[in-house]
């Protein structure tokens, strides 16, 4: 019985070891820097020019996995640029660490304009 025990016991203890490093790895201020960027883009404006897109997250064979829309005129536009790139670093990092795969699929940049003083995307002539 004690031994049927122990058996049970050191398998248990196996999985629950096997289980954690199984599990991703992510660099903890990752979220809050994710939030942190969605909560400094601004999307007001008065014209299309001062919509823009900047690419958000790396998909795991290259190129961006998002895209963010703000207007250059309602956003710290260099604060914007500096945080993007570092959590672009960091899902890279992430990416490789965990061995992510993906389709390869090149996702592109979305044509924005301003619609109502609010930078969306898609095109002038399209009828949302």
């Amino acid at each position: 019985m004690k031994r049927m025990f122990l058996r049970v016991s050191i398998v248990s203890l196996f999985s629950v070891v096997v289980g954690a490093c199984a599990q991703p790895i992510e660099i903890p201020p990752k979220k809050s820097l994710q939030l942190s960027i969605k909560s400094m883009v601004g999307v007001a404006c008065q014209n299309s020019s001062q919509c823009q897109t900047i690419g958000f997250g790396i998909a795991p064979c290259g190129g961006f996995s998002n895209y963010l829309v703000y207007s250059k005129t309602d956003t710290d536009v260099q604060q914007l640029k500096s945080n993007v790139e570092r959590f672009n670093q960091m899902q890279k990092i992430i990416n490789k660490k965990n061995g992510v795969v993906g389709t390869c699929q090149h996702i592109p940049a979305p044509k924005t304009y301003c619609s109502a003083n609010q930078c969306i995307v898609g095109s002038s002539n399209t009828v949302l």
